[in-house]
């Protein structure tokens, strides 16, 4: 099943002509909505849906409305995301690459922002199928509080991304900071997060991962 959603979601595009289909954090979701035990993130289904049509939404917004410098650009997509998951009170990590992806790729076009609201839907209403016939284990929401320590951990966050990825975009380096590194980064920077508790299997899938898509690309190219 989650095989061939992904594969729906490229014929889809490649039959439109419509790139902006293309959303690759959905391997991420329907992983966790649907191949996981029990879903990682906390998070109901209708935040799911609201955060990350809102933080697509918002990315595609930024690019098409906010003509300023690339950095700047990101930077203002991270911090959205940020509140974004401060104010719903989850850990919906996806939401960050869902925002910052349509800025990353210059994407202006909002059949971005309505290919991933339906997307998501059709995984929530999958994952409410899979969890009505046993198939799924489900997972309550329990909202997080807005807290001191909950508003000091993602200003935390914003400040070391902007030390981190700044340099390299200022140079022109867009693949240092890819947006799957930085959805990698806001879930590690979660002390309560179970990737913590296997970084070196973290790290390998991160290398694995860059060296399969590299090949892949270098594949395409010479043929």
């Amino acid at each position: 099943m989650a095989a061939a959603m992904t594969f729906c979601m490229v014929a889809v595009a490649e039959l439109t002509g419509e790139k902006e289909i293309i959303f690759p954090e959905i391997a991420a979701l329907v992983t966790g909505a649907w191949l996981a035990r029990k879903q990682p993130w906390n998070v109901s289904k209708t935040v799911l849906w609201i955060t990350i049509t809102l933080s697509a939404f918002a990315g595609v917004a930024i690019v098409k409305h906010i003509h300023v410098s690339l950095p700047f650009q990101l930077a203002l997509a991270f911090v959205f995301t940020m509140v974004i998951l401060t104010a719903f009170g989850t850990t919906f990590v996806p939401i960050v690459c869902a925002c910052i992806l349509p800025v990353f790729i210059g994407t202006d076009s909002h059949v971005y922002t309505l290919s991933v609201s339906i997307m998501a839907l059709i995984i929530i209403m999958v994952q409410h199928l899979l969890e009505k016939n046993g198939l799924h284990e489900k997972k309550a929401f329990e909202e997080i509080g807005i807290s001191k320590q909950v508003l000091a951990r993602n200003a935390m966050r914003i400040a070391l991304f902007l030390l981190v990825a700044m340099p390299p975009l200022y140079f022109g380096h867009l693949y240092f900071i890819a947006p799957p590194i930085i959805v990698g980064y806001v879930e590690l920077s979660d002390r309560n997060s179970t990737a913590r508790q296997s970084p070196l299997t973290i790290w390998l899938l991160f290398i694995v991962s860059s060296v399969l898509g590299y090949l892949a690309k270098e594949a395409n190219i010479s043929m």
